[in-house]
């Protein structure tokens, strides 16, 4: 975890040829986002500073690439934790990291994470990322950032292919529109509809 921010764009690109070449962090374009829209109100505003905070950490905001906040990487966290196709353990882990970032604020400095200074905050988040839970959760947020930034532009994140652009990524055809998007098709093969075809889809 030591590594996990990247500052220069080439070092980012071979960090996300890396990753993608050998299938560690996700298999693209993988959305969980099951529509454009999310119930924000499923995190407090306390939750809300820490996750966006730690979003930014794993991925700064430093002009060589598209930001946390360009790749709409908040809202599609917000998606996924309102979408009801995920095992509610897995998003209950996410929820349960924000707090216990909260609690080792509250622990070491006697405050809660958003009002610390912001030098506290990454010296906290870096302190956490060599705890065992602390890796494993930021591994997953890692996860979900990668996620929002290479999904289609469909699930509402990465807005007109911005990352695509960034890295030069061809997503493949064919994209996924209204009518054959996750879960559209997950609620197909619920309904055992049988598909023989790509007309189908």
């Amino acid at each position: 975890m030591k590594e996990l921010v990247v500052k220069k764009t080439h070092s980012r690109r071979r960090f996300l040829t890396g990753i993608i070449g050998v299938g560690i962090a996700i298999n693209l374009p993988v959305a969980y986002s099951c529509n454009n829209t999310g119930d924000d109100n499923i995190l407090t505003a306390r939750q809300k500073e820490i996750a966006i905070f730690t979003m930014n950490f794993l991925w700064p905001d430093d002009k060589y690439g598209p930001s946390i906040k360009e790749t709409k990487t908040y809202e599609y966290l917000i998606w996924m934790l309102s979408d009801k196709n995920i095992d509610p353990e897995e998003n209950q882990y996410i929820i349960n990291g924000l707090n216990w970032v909260d609690e080792t604020s509250t622990e070491d400095y006697q405050i809660h994470f958003e009002k610390l200074p912001k030098r506290k905050m990454y010296k906290l988040l870096s302190k956490i990322s060599n705890l065992e839970w602390g890796e494993s959760w930021l591994s997953k947020m890692l996860s979900i950032v990668l996620e929002a930034m290479f999904a289609d532009p469909v699930y509402g994140s990465n807005p007109n292919g911005i990352v695509w652009k960034w890295f030069d990524h061809n997503p493949g055809q064919p994209r996924p529109d209204n009518n054959n998007k996750y879960p559209v098709i997950l609620n197909r093969k619920k309904e055992k509809i049988i598909i023989t075809s790509m007309k189908q889809l």
